[in-house]
C-alpha cells in the first residue's frame, strides 16, 4: 500500500518488490536499511510515479471505505481479470494486467484481514509525518 501526503509518499517495501524494475529517480531515494517496512519518497518525480501506479493500493482510499466497499472493489477486479482470461489471444499486456489485478486483490484482502493492525501501522507513519511537519514549523519560527 501507499500513503500519500502533501509532500511525500510512503510505499511498502513489498510493493516495490512487486513492481520490480524501478526508475533511477526512485532507486536514488531508497534507504535500504529501512526497518519500518516503508520507503519514503520526497522527490516530485517519485511522488508522481507512485501516485500513478494503481496496482499499489492507496491507503487513503481504502481506509475511507466500509468492508462492503472493499469487497466491491475486489469483485470488480476479479471480473476484469476473468474477462481478460476469457480472451482467446492472451497478449503479454493482458497477462501483466491479470497479474496486476491479482496483486491488488491480494493487497485488499490483506487489508481486510488485518485492518486494525494496518490502520495502526499507517497511523504511526502518518504521525511520523506530522512530527516532521511540526519540527519544520518550529524551526522556521526560530
Amino acid at each position: 500500500m501507499k500513503l500519500i501526503t502533501d509532500n511525500k509518499v510512503y510505499v511498502e517495501t513489498k510493493d516495490l518488490n512487486f513492481i520490480g524494475n524501478l526508475p533511477n529517480f526512485v532507486i536514488d531515494e531508497l534507504k535500504l536499511n529501512n526497518k519500518t517496512g516503508f520507503e519514503e519518497f520526497k522527490n516530485k518525480e517519485s511522488i508522481d510515479y507512485f501516485i500513478n501506479r494503481d496496482e499499489i493500493i492507496n491507503y487513503n482510499v481504502v481506509k475511507a471505505l466500509e468492508e462492503e466497499g472493499i469487497y466491491d472493489l475486489i469483485h470488480s477486479l476479479y471480473e476484469e481479470s476473468f474477462k481478460l482470461e476469457l480472451k482467446t489471444y492472451k497478449s503479454k499486456e493482458n497477462m501483466l494486467l491479470i497479474k496486476k489485478y491479482e496483486y491488488m486483490v491480494k493487497s485488499l484482502k490483506e487489508y481486510i484481514d488485518y485492518r486494525k493492525i494496518m490502520d495502526k501501522k499507517f497511523d504511526r507513519v502518518r504521525k511520523g509525518e506530522l512530527k516532521w511537519q511540526i519540527k519544520k514549523k518550529v524551526l522556521k519560527k526560530d
